[in-house]
């Protein structure tokens, strides 16, 4: 399984990650509870715009995804269990800002569930190689202790 997100799962969490808080001060406290402390969300400028600030922190993950990728899958499945919109339904115009963001999660979610699908089939289907490698592998054991009870 490749060890590099795709594009498509990049860009979609970047969309989710902008519009699931309104205000940059909540998704702060999101990321520092996600990811479980401040060293990677001090590494951006909270004083731009949030989308900007979305925008700077996924590319420093992405940039160096070999380490940041255990980050980049928390984020995926933090963002895209995400149920509760309430509080973007509590603003002015705060509707539509939930329609968003339930659309953007939505979208990251359906990425993710087809991802875990994938992992899982190849799961299994490597379960079912070494199951067959052990039955090959006692078969021939098996026919080389006949052999050799057979010779003797």
């Amino acid at each position: 399984m490749s060890k590099r997100l795709s594009p498509l799962a990049v860009q979609a969490l970047q969309e989710a990650l902008s519009v699931v808080y309104w205000y940059k001060q909540d998704l702060k406290r999101f990321l520092v509870a996600a990811l479980g402390g401040t060293s990677l969300i001090n590494r951006v400028n909270w004083d731009q715009p949030k989308r900007q600030i979305v925008s700077d922190l996924v590319e420093i993950l992405c940039t160096n995804q070999e380490h940041y990728l255990g980050e980049l899958r928390i984020l995926l499945k933090a963002v895209s269990e995400f149920r509760d919109f309430s509080h973007l339904a509590r603003l002015e115009d705060g509707p539509r800002k939930a329609k968003e963001a339930k659309e953007a999660v939505r979208q990251l979610r359906d990425l993710v569930h087809t991802h875990d699908e994938l992992v899982q089939k190849e799961r299994e289907a490597q379960e079912r190689r070494k199951t067959e490698e052990l039955r090959q592998d006692t078969r021939k054991a098996v026919a080389a202790g006949l052999e050799d009870l057979a010779e003797h």
